[in-house]
């Protein structure tokens, strides 16, 4: 079995793949589903809360407002870009 924060990763770079806006992300249902998925993956408790930090919630929060000031960036240095 991989690492636990190699899957939890997977999990987190799959659910941003899905969604490219906050707005449309149920950030409760995902860490439902994602700490589920962990669990039938073969993963503790213990484990996953570890990989997370305590709450996966505030968790993918985080990792998702990361990912859209990373994009946010991106774009901006793109913007005075001529073709």
């Amino acid at each position: 079995m991989e690492d636990v924060q190699i899957w939890l990763q997977g999990q987190v770079d799959d659910l941003l793949a899905r969604h490219t806006e906050i707005a449309v992300i149920d950030f409760a249902s995902e860490a439902k589903r994602i700490w589920s998925a962990g669990i039938d993956a073969g993963y503790s408790n213990s484990e996953i809360q570890e990989a997370c930090g305590g709450d996966m919630e505030l968790y993918l929060l985080k990792v998702h407002g990361h990912s859209l000031d990373a994009r946010m960036k991106a774009a901006e240095a793109g913007e005075g870009k001529t073709g």
